[in-house]
């Protein structure tokens, strides 16, 4: 995946209980995020899937990590379906890769990943922490040709959209064009 700087990059941290018998869902789970120094965080909260609507949280006050971040659900089972837990939204800066890694949440044993219907936490090294990374590649410039107009001495110049000053210039991105 490539974005260009300046790009908004939602992370989405989805759960899953893979256990190969009866998977009944994860009731709760926590994390931390780390992420390199050029995706610019762009809120100071982090938005929760609704069905995780309990102890929701998230420390997001040190540069680069998103801190025991999770939540955990009500009282019925979810199922084995992948499901999100939170997403957090993003800026590319600069040229090269955003890179984005969980690992285990710090706060034990109240971030602890549980699973319906398991009466222990589930050990980190029996979860699958994911890693993503996304190319910020600067794109190639629009190309702008210039324009000429003309008209009789007292008539009115009449420029539409068709032979407008953006008619004979061109993305190479295949970006929109607007002139303004």
């Amino acid at each position: 995946t490539a974005v260009s700087p300046g790009s908004q990059v939602n992370l989405n941290v989805y759960v899953q209980d893979a256990r190969i018998t009866s998977p009944d869902g994860v009731f709760s789970a926590y994390l931390d995020v780390v992420y390199s120094e050029n995706a610019m965080l762009v809120s100071d909260e982090l938005s929760f899937n609704e069905i995780y609507a309990n102890q929701q949280s998230g420390d997001l006050s040190t540069a680069g990590l998103i801190d025991d971040a999770g939540a955990f659900d009500g009282l019925s089972p979810l199922g084995p379906e992948e499901r999100l837990l939170f997403s957090a939204s993003f800026i590319a800066d600069g040229v090269g890769t955003m890179q984005f890694s969980s690992d285990p949440a710090d706060l034990l044993p109240a971030h602890e990943v549980l699973l319906y219907n398991f009466d222990d936490p589930v050990q980190p090294e029996f979860i699958s922490y994911g890693s993503v990374e996304v190319a910020i590649e600067q794109g190639d410039p629009p190309i702008a040709i210039d324009d000429r107009y003309e008209t009789a001495e007292d008539e009115v110049l009449v420029v539409t959209a068709e032979n407008g000053v953006l008619a004979n210039d061109g993305d190479p991105d295949s970006d929109v064009l607007t002139a303004i």
